[in-house]
């Protein structure tokens, strides 16, 4: 999802964002260390869409990066899991199907806590049922009726 000042012209529609209405936006990007991390997803995304922003400031963590979206200093790419119900940031989904953020489970090797096996069942339970929260397609403006994203970490 795009994190968007209030009051850009991007935020005045609800529906999904193209990418390309990025370009040339200063764009704010987390976490700024350790690299490679989920900002080097967005700019590489971004150049590989060929959609430049202007600048690119990189913060440590989203809470400084929407706070800064706040105060009409950039726009941020979340991950729609990741938005937070705030009065002074809007939020768009981007219209790209390439715009995705794996979610990955790493584990030692050999590991054999029953913790991690209740974390991979539970993982195993909830694709055997396919939730619709799953589904990309399935993600909601906030503006939209008051739905929101249903769960899934496509930005």
């Amino acid at each position: 999802m795009a994190a968007l000042p209030l009051d850009t012209p991007l935020a005045r529609d609800t529906g999904p964002l193209p990418l390309a209405a990025l370009a040339g936006q200063k764009l704010i990007v987390y976490p700024k260390e350790p690299r490679p991390s989920y900002a080097d997803q967005v700019l590489n995304l971004m150049q590989d869409e060929n959609v430049r922003p202007a600048d690119v400031l990189e913060v440590r963590e989203i809470q400084t990066a929407l706070g800064l979206v706040a105060a009409d200093s950039g726009i941020c790419i979340i991950p729609s899991s990741a938005r937070q119900m705030r009065s002074d940031v809007s939020y768009r989904v981007i219209d790209s199907p390439r715009a995705i953020s794996p979610v990955i489970l790493n584990h030692r090797a050999g590991d054999a806590s029953g913790h991690l096996d209740l974390v991979k069942q539970l993982i195993r339970d909830i694709y055997a049922e396919n939730p619709v929260w799953l589904e990309a397609n399935n993600l909601r403006s906030p503006s939209a009726g008051g739905k929101t994203p249903r769960g899934d970490d496509r930005p």
